[in-house]
């Protein structure tokens, strides 16, 4: 384990620290901003347990449904910039999209009516052929009543990518569109498809099992068990999850490790990163109430407009049980996920349920948060003990 903190912080370092020791925490990256300032960096454990290679600076992990955290400021600067009308239908964008009344809000708010497809697409078609693939599947009648929240994954990534673009005056794809627009500028160690020149970097994934259901079960999370249980694929409560989650008849998600479906730029499961890189993009959401709607700092590249942090941070729904992620979702005008703080107040940013990762922004108390693992915690949201013990650790550190 390494890592650094300012005095206040000092106890999330501990809590680190005695989860590593412990041998809950196997590997991980975890930062912290806190008005602006990096109070906690730290990482821990292994990228691969079988050879004993620790976790370093440069260290990465596939980031899977967190990738998600791409599409609202990718969009959001789209909006700021004027390419881009989030009222307008996506018809608009996408002449062959059959749904008249379906807007880019819509879509980002995951009520497009478009969760998965009927019938699977092809990733590498995508790759090679966009245009014949996208055509493929955005003319079909959607399988689910537009204006319904339905959570969604890859399909998100394809009618997203569309729209980029369409509108993009380089016709670049979403994720170039991100890394050119956003995280270059920024200074980011991003990669939105991962090249095979840097799978080194790559911490090794590792999914839970069997063993793991039977921990949670130990440590009285029944939860997790009962949703792999309601989400096997020959039950009919699994519809949903599954068809979202395999949209691609080329492509699992859980499983993949093919160099060449991996360098594709999906932006629904293959953003690598880690924990300082993405709380780092999140502070662009910080301190709003010193910015006016024409101000912009001349020591980061661009900042979000007051009215567009506003937009992207203005909760849009009550919590709705969502059929895709089997528990209870609520969402902002961006598509960030909204929780509760230890402290109560609002927290927006995005959860991965596969393996346990998350980062979000406390606008309140300009606090940002980020966690990155690749070794699946096996727990469900709210009986997470390592990560809900590093959140309140940090928590208790703001007096407040």
């Amino acid at each position: 384990m390494s890592g650094s903190s300012s005095t206040q912080f000092k106890h999330a370092i501990h809590v680190y620290k005695d989860q590593i020791q412990k041998n809950n925490e196997l590997g991980s990256s975890f930062s912290v901003y806190y008005r602006g300032e990096h109070v906690v960096d730290t990482i821990g454990g292994y990228v691969d347990k079988r050879f004993r290679l620790p976790w370093v600076t440069s260290t990465i992990s596939q980031l899977f449904t967190v990738s998600m955290v791409v599409v609202p400021f990718s969009f959001a600067k789209l909006y700021q910039d004027e390419l881009l009308d989030i009222e307008s239908s996506i018809q608009h964008y996408l002449p062959q999209f059959v749904v008249a009344n379906v807007t880019v809000s819509d879509l980002l708010t995951h009520q497009s009516g478009f969760p998965y497809f009927v019938g699977h697409a092809s990733l590498a078609k995508w790759r090679d052929d966009h245009r014949n693939a996208l055509n493929d599947i955005i003319n079909q009648i959607p399988p689910v009543l537009p204006r319904t929240q339905v959570f969604h994954l890859h399909s998100m990534a394809l009618l997203s990518d569309a729209i980029v673009r369409k509108v993009d005056h380089k016709k670049r794809t979403l994720a170039r569109y991100f890394m050119e627009e956003i995280a270059w500028p920024l200074g980011l160690d991003m990669l939105i498809g991962i090249p095979r020149t840097q799978l080194y970097r790559v911490a090794r994934t590792y999914h839970a099992n069997a063993l793991s259901v039977f921990s949670a079960i130990l440590h009285l999370d029944v939860t997790y068990p009962w949703k792999n249980l309601v989400t096997a694929g020959w039950l009919p409560y699994s519809k949903e999850r599954n068809m979202a989650l395999n949209v691609f008849d080329d492509y699992e998600l859980y499983y993949n490790w093919n160099p060449d479906l991996l360098e594709i730029p999906l932006v629904s499961s293959h953003l690598f990163t880690n924990a300082r890189n993405l709380a780092r993009l999140f502070t662009l959401l910080e301190n709003s109430d010193k910015l006016t709607n024409t101000t912009v700092s001349d020591n980061i590249p661009f900042v979000f407009k007051k009215s567009i942090r506003n937009w992207m941070l203005q909760v849009v729904n009550t919590s709705s049980y969502d059929p895709v992620l089997h528990r209870y979702l609520k969402l902002s005008s961006a598509g960030f996920m909204v929780t509760n703080s230890p402290k109560n107040t609002l927290m927006f940013g995005m959860w991965d349920d596969i393996l346990g990762q998350g980062v979000f922004i406390d606008p309140q108390l300009q606090l940002t948060w980020a966690y990155v693992t690749n070794h699946a915690h096996a727990r469900s949201l709210n009986k997470d003990f390592i990560l809900n013990s590093l959140i309140d650790s940090v928590y208790s550190c703001i007096k407040e």
